[in-house]
């Protein structure tokens, strides 16, 4: 899917905002189903990045509800104006335009909790970025992500541990919450 068309469109037609912060984050396509927020932890105080914001909902709730400090990137300059527009008013939320892997590469900054609702996991080679995230995502830090997975019999929970093996996690958690939609919780492999 082209994001930057599809923002684009969004914008002309969408109220550009402030927008209410919603009650619930959820992972799948529909708020109904699945954990929310709880799967992440205490969260009050701690730094989040959300990889493929979009417009900012998910990251707009775990700052304002959760007491988070969070970071949106996204690579679509339309998703990002979408979210400063939305979100932008909330204390202790920032947006940024960015390729996810190249920006995680370049900054220093840590981070405690690395999420992506059908972000950039699903629409990227997912070693590098996952590399990437491994070394900014503190030692005890937890990487949740949901992925569209059309397999309906077996999802491909052996493909997604190697790939989180090779950058240096172990899965926590999965949990397939539709028949398209997997969320996996991942941390660091512990150190002995």
């Amino acid at each position: 899917m082209d994001w930057q068309a599809h923002a684009l469109a969004r914008l002309v037609v969408e109220d550009p905002g402030p927008a209410p912060v919603r009650d619930r984050m959820f992972w799948g396509r529909w708020p109904e189903i699945g954990p929310g927020a709880e799967i992440l932890g205490d969260l009050a105080g701690k730094r989040i990045i959300e990889i493929g914001c979009g417009p900012g909902h998910h990251l707009a709730h775990l700052v304002a509800h959760h007491d988070a400090i969070g970071l949106g990137v996204d690579a679509a300059p339309a998703q990002i104006q979408r979210a400063k527009n939305k979100y932008g008013h909330v204390p202790g939320i920032a947006f940024a335009h960015a390729e996810a892997t190249e920006l995680l590469s370049t900054i220093a900054a840590t981070f405690d909790v690395v999420t992506s609702v059908f972000g950039a996991l699903s629409f990227t080679d997912p070693e590098p970025l996952l590399r990437a995230i491994f070394r900014r995502l503190h030692p005890a830090g937890l990487l949740a992500f949901s992925v569209r997975d059309d397999r309906l019999d077996e999802p491909d929970i052996p493909a997604w541990a190697d790939h989180l093996a090779a950058a240096g996690f172990t899965i926590q958690a999965t949990d397939r919450l539709t028949d398209a939609t997997l969320l996996i919780t991942a941390g660091p492999v512990p150190v002995p």
